[in-house]
C-alpha cells in the first residue's frame, strides 16, 4: 500500500485574511479573519472615522468569527481593526446604512 503523500505548507509571506459582510451593515456584522503571520492579537476593535474606539470585542485565536451588533451605531462609515498591546493593526472599512 502507497504511503500517503505528505505537503507543507509555508504560510509566512501570507497577508492576514480580514472579510466583514455584510456591508453595508445593518444590525449585525460578521468579522471572518486568519491571522497567518503569527501576530499576536487579543481584541477586534470598532473605530470611527476620527479613530475613536467605540466597541471592542476579545479575541482568543488567530482565525474565527465574530458577530458584532451594530445596532448602536449611526449611519456612517467605520473601521474594524485587531490589535494587542495598544496597537492597532489590519483595518477593514465598513459602513453602516440606517
Amino acid at each position: 500500500m502507497a504511503q500517503p503523500m505528505q505537503t507543507k505548507f509555508d504560510f509566512s509571506g501570507a497577508k492576514d485574511l480580514i472579510d466583514v459582510y455584510p456591508n453595508p451593515a445593518n444590525n449585525f456584522l460578521t468579522v471572518e479573519f486568519v491571522m497567518f503571520n503569527g501576530q499576536a492579537v487579543d481584541r477586534l476593535g470598532i473605530y470611527d472615522l476620527n479613530g475613536r474606539l467605540l466597541q471592542t470585542h476579545k479575541i482568543k485565536k488567530a482565525f474565527g468569527l465574530v458577530n458584532i451588533d451594530v445596532r448602536t451605531l449611526a449611519h456612517g462609515t467605520y473601521f474594524v481593526a485587531f490589535g494587542a498591546d495598544g496597537i492597532s493593526k489590519n483595518a477593514k472599512k465598513f459602513v453602516v446604512n440606517r
